[in-house]
């Protein structure tokens, strides 16, 4: 019998297993970051204030928050394995929902771009890698048909442990995310991939280190949502510096993050049970 799901927003289904993994002194599995990276941009688009439920419609339409992109694990992976702009193109030019703009179109405007990092070397792996790291992409002081300054940082909890794929995601992103002024008529739908993956700053900021070999999973969705919520403040520090939230983030901090995503996924099992109750109910009376 195959496993059912206990869990979900938007298209993100969470099993038993994938739970099971945010217990103490346990490595975040791949789909618990998905979860929580598309609760951020549900939360983004649902309003501060939202609660579960409310992200849960939220992420399941096409409204996507403005100014903040949340790349899935997957994302970060095809990224590696296929090394270039054109290929990843391919995937990400199709809208997720009827009506949405596509992702392209989106990463070309947007002034940060969030992306997990792993160093999982088989996408197709339901297990494996051992360290999550979080890549950001910021755009900064852009003005209609002027080039912005942009950047890509790192934050990395066990030092540079990532860097080398971080830096592979970085130069096959880069050429998607159009820092240069489009051409008259160029919809940012369709991109030049002209940039030189070469040229890509890529900034290792020296952030807070994780204390034990399993909770990298848990700074990189906490950084995460420490600079979502910067950016929808405009509190992002300049380009390389590091925001202090981000800096005050400590070991307790993050054992008390890692109780609270417990939390997260247990007030969303109980409305994911709610959904199939309902359904049920649903089947029972058109029977």
């Amino acid at each position: 019998m195959a496993a059912e799901a206990v869990a979900s927003i938007g298209d993100v289904l969470l099993y038993e297993a994938d739970v099971a993994t945010l217990a103490p002194r346990t490595w975040l599995g791949d789909l618990v970051i998905a979860f929580f990276f598309e609760l951020f941009a549900a939360r983004l688009a649902g309003g501060e204030g939202a609660d579960l439920t409310a992200w849960a419609a939220a992420a399941a339409s096409a409204s996507r928050p403005p100014g903040v992109i949340l790349l899935e694990p997957t994302v970060s992976y095809m990224a590696a394995m296929l090394g270039t702009a054109e290929a990843l193109r391919e995937v990400l030019a199709v809208p997720r929902t009827a009506g949405a703009p596509p992702l392209t179109q989106q990463m070309a405007e947007a002034p940060l771009v969030l992306v997990p990092i792993s160093d999982k070397a088989d996408p197709d792996a339901a297990i494996g890698g051992s360290h999550w790291s979080l890549l950001a992409f910021r755009r900064v002081g852009a003005a209609p048909g002027a080039a912005a300054e942009c950047a890509f940082e790192h934050y990395d909890s066990a030092g540079g442990a990532n860097a080398e794929q971080a830096h592979a995601v970085a130069r096959a992103l880069a050429p998607l995310l159009v820092c240069a002024p489009l051409p008259a008529g160029r919809s940012p739908a369709a991109p030049s991939l002209s940039a030189a993956a070469a040229d890509v700053v890529l900034h290792q900021m020296r952030g807070p280190q994780q204390a034990n070999g399993h909770d990298c999973g848990v700074y990189t969705v906490a950084v995460a949502e420490l600079l979502c919520a910067l950016s929808v403040a405009g509190q992002l520090p300049p380009l390389g510096v590091v925001p202090p939230a981000v800096r005050a983030l400590t070991p307790a901090h993050v054992d008390e993050r890692r109780r609270g995503m417990r939390e997260t996924v247990h007030a969303a099992r109980a409305v994911h049970a709610g959904k199939r109750v309902a359904c049920a109910s649903c089947i029972t009376e058109e029977s």
